[in-house]
């Protein structure tokens, strides 16, 4: 089952690579553009605007809270929930598109063994994009300006 892992694994791997710097230069630019947006979104009166209402306490996109809540936390959520969903469902479907399904069914391991190491992998997948996620983040956080 290891050595399964270890093959989605490299399966994944400019996937894992793409996304995670995709998503990390994403996030380090949103961070990165807040000093730009401060001033103009603070001369706004977006309490006239019954959509912004919605947001509640987030509403305030002049602080850095509601500025990053309303553009960074609502679009990499999503991303990351579209390559989870894309690939969790091409996963065995991918396989018997390839025709490498009927193969890997004809190993000597039980079928959920073979399910596991393709869920773990999506798992571990989704789980190193988060991480490159969170150092393009870090990135910003420390490219902005100290005042």
């Amino acid at each position: 089952m290891f050595k399964l892992l270890l093959h989605e694994l490299g399966l994944r791997k400019w996937a894992i690579i793409g996304w995670g710097l995709g998503l990390a230069i994403f996030g380090a630019y949103i961070i990165i553009l807040y000093p730009d947006f401060a001033e103009p979104m603070a001369n706004m009166n977006l309490e006239d605007i019954s959509i912004y209402q919605l947001f509640g306490d987030f509403g305030d996109f002049a602080s850095f809270t509601g500025f990053v809540s309303a553009e960074l936390f609502t679009v990499l959520p999503l991303m990351l929930g579209i390559y989870a969903i894309v690939n969790g469902t091409g996963t065995l479907a991918g396989e018997e598109d390839d025709g490498t399904l009927e193969p890997l069914m004809a190993l000597p391991i039980p079928l959920w063994q073979l399910v596991m190491s393709k869920f773990i992998a999506l798992a571990i997948a989704v789980a190193l994009i988060l991480l490159m996620i969170a150092g393009g983040v870090v990135i910003g956080f420390n490219a902005l300006p100290s005042n």
